[in-house]
């Protein structure tokens, strides 16, 4: 059954980004460096599995039978053999490359959702994570300038959002706590009795510009007469 459903060769192609050997400037060994995790029945958790081609992919998944598949990053040299490296005494394992990745999860709205708590989603609540989700994708477009962005149900209570640009795909520890950064645009914790607080003596422009744009409407036309 699982060769028949799980989408073996889009991944694959998905995760080469390009470097499929049809042009001269293509990478033959980048999806040989990436790194895959599979969980197992007892949580037996295997990591740094990599992989040549798709077949090879498809053949492990078949065999192992994995009931969660994480996608790690792209490393410098093959996260299978990174033991041999290690022992020649050369430092060169090391991740160059890996989405810029975030998670929105619908737990986040208990205090302003008035049907669900915890994990629990239903049609009442889920609009709170389709405009948070257009939010994100119209800065991250606008401001950013990201292109290829895909959105994913995350299969238990959100949804994550895979932003698979090159330039993206290269960007260092501090430059994704930047971005990162950018969104929180407000101060406030579980402890504190005032949630929201905005910072500055003006409204964030990306918020000045998505109130008008987007949430006002939304506001007024799906929350409002509930």
């Amino acid at each position: 059954m699982i060769g028949k459903l799980f989408p073996h060769a889009e991944i694959f192609k998905w995760m080469m980004y390009g470097n499929d050997g049809k042009h001269p400037a293509c990478d033959p060994s980048y999806f040989g460096r990436r790194e895959f995790s599979f969980t197992l029945d007892n949580d037996i958790y295997l990591r740094f599995q990599s992989f040549n081609n798709a077949a090879e992919l498809e053949s492990s998944i078949k065999e192992k039978c994995p009931f969660k598949i994480d996608i790690g990053p792209v490393y410098s040299v093959d996260p299978a053999k990174r033991h041999a490296y290690a022992q020649g005494g050369n430092n060169v394992f090391m991740p160059v490359e890996r989405e810029l990745v975030f998670d929105i999860d619908m737990s986040d709205y208990d205090d302003v959702r008035y049907c669900c708590s915890g994990a629990e989603v239903c049609l009442e609540c889920w609009p709170l994570m389709t405009i948070a989700i257009k939010v994100m994708d119209i800065a991250l477009r606008d401001d950013f300038g990201f292109n290829h962005i895909l959105w994913v149900y995350s299969g238990r209570r959100g949804v994550h959002c895979w932003v698979c640009d090159g330039r993206a795909r290269r960007l260092t520890n501090e430059q994704r706590a930047a971005i990162a950064d950018y969104f929180r645009v407000y101060k406030g914790n579980e402890n504190s009795n005032k949630k929201v607080s905005l910072m500055g003596p003006a409204l964030h422009p990306l918020l000045a510009r998505l109130y008008t744009d987007v949430l006002k409407v939304f506001f007024e036309e799906k929350l409002l007469g509930g």
